[in-house]
Order: structure tokens, then C-alpha cells, then sequence
């Protein structure tokens, strides 16, 4: 039997490139700048639980000031699942003082790497993830990240089996367990915390991915195993 490989999409090369400074400072105007800021950027799908994000900013028990932007692709199918999260938002605000919740919708390629590079940490909710080219472009621009044990993110990071505990730190974040409906809440909790506590050591592991990622995951990379395997080599 012949063996299957299964290649991963390339992150684009402008993911390590600087982007313009007077669009960083665009996109940074929208945020308070004493707010540690969260971002998740993804489909707004229910499937990529960004629900549980929001959840979970009710167990962080941080008295800083807390700001989580929810950048994505957003469908007219998935109104429903907005207008839940956009009900969780106001909640969340009426209840917390210090939490602010920004909805992104559709950003263009460029917005998208500034809100990485703005961002104290990336967080990744979905609880099955086939690969997860959204924590690899986090690492390319060196923001540290927050991911569950889904398939995609034990793959990146070499973790083989689901965690049995809430978390476990990975090079440039942490890992949470998700294998728990019930759990899934609290131990993003418990990952986003560590982070936030420890955000210059995970900040300078994130840093060191960017050329990790560049080196195994750019298209340029990519290419080259192809071709490595069509030539059968």
C-alpha cells in the first residue's frame, strides 16, 4: 500500500514582512492603549467556538483592563451564531468594567497582520481543527497564542495524544485540553491567564517561531516538498 502524505497550506509571504507603520497606528486608534488585547481571528462559525472565548472572559478574574477582538470571514448562514455572540458581548460588558468585546467583520489581508502584531496574545477555540493556519500566522508575526488539543494544533506543536490536564505550555503559548464540553470555558481561562502573567517569556518564545515557521511552513517551503514527492525523492 502506497503511503499517504498530507502537506500543509503555506503561509503567504507577507506575513513576514512589516506592514505599513501608518496602518498599524489606523487599526491601533480603534483599541484603548492600556488594555491587554486578546484576538481571535477566525470564520465566524459557531464550529470554531468563539463563544467559548467570550465564556471564558467571565473566569479570568484579571483586574487589568481586558480588550477581545473577534476579527473574521463573517456568512449571512452563521447571522444566527453573531447575533449569540453579540448578545454574550453585552452581557459581558454590562457585568465587567474592564472587558471590552470588538467584532471585526471581513477585515482585508493587511488589517488582519496588523491586528496580530497589535495583539498580546492570539487565541485559537476551535475543538476539531483539521491544521489551524491562523496559529502558524500568529507565530510568523511573533504573537504568543493560546490553542486547544485539537488535531490540527497537536500537529504543529508535536503533541500526540489530548492533554489530560487544563493545559500544557507549547514553544510560544500554551495548549488547553478541550475534550470536555463543560471544561472548555475554564481551561481557557486558565490558559489565557498564564499567558497574560507571563507575557514577556512567552512574547520572546514567539519571537523565536517566526523563523521556524518561515523555514517549514512559507510557500516557498511548501513547493518544495511537492515537488520533493512528485519527483519521488
Amino acid at each position: 500500500m502506497e503511503k499517504i502524505v498530507i502537506v500543509p497550506i503555506g503561509i503567504e509571504d507577507r506575513f513576514f514582512m512589516h506592514p505599513e507603520l501608518a496602518r498599524i497606528r489606523s487599526v491601533k486608534s480603534f483599541f484603548p492603549e492600556d488594555a491587554t488585547l486578546i484576538l481571535n481571528l477566525n470564520r465566524i462559525d459557531a464550529h470554531k467556538g468563539i463563544h467559548y472565548i467570550l465564556l471564558s472572559l467571565e473566569q479570568l478574574n484579571l483586574d487589568k483592563r481586558l480588550a477581545l477582538i473577534v476579527a473574521g470571514k463573517f456568512e449571512k448562514k452563521n447571522r444566527a451564531y453573531l447575533d449569540e455572540l453579540l448578545s454574550l458581548k453585552r452581557r459581558i460588558e454590562d457585568k465587567y468594567s474592564n472587558i471590552l468585546i470588538y467584532f471585526m467583520l471581513n477585515v482585508d489581508e493587511e488589517t488582519k497582520i496588523c491586528l496580530y502584531d497589535l495583539a498580546d496574545v492570539f487565541v485559537m477555540a476551535s475543538p476539531t481543527e483539521p491544521f489551524g493556519i491562523t496559529i502558524l500566522e500568529s507565530l510568523a508575526r511573533g504573537t504568543p497564542v493560546v490553542v486547544t488539543d485539537a488535531e490540527g494544533p497537536r500537529e504543529i506543536f508535536g503533541v500526540g495524544e489530548r492533554l489530560d490536564k487544563p493545559f500544557i505550555e507549547v514553544k510560544g503559548g500554551v495548549m488547553v485540553s478541550f475534550s470536555k464540553e463543560e471544561d472548555r470555558p475554564r481551561n481557557l481561562a486558565l490558559g489565557l491567564r498564564y499567558v497574560i502573567d507571563r507575557l514577556n517569556k512567552f512574547s520572546v518564545e514567539a519571537m523565536g517561531m517566526i523563523e521556524y515557521v518561515r523555514m517549514n511552513y512559507s510557500w516557498k517551503r511548501i513547493a518544495e516538498i511537492f515537488m520533493r514527492y512528485y519527483s519521488g525523492h
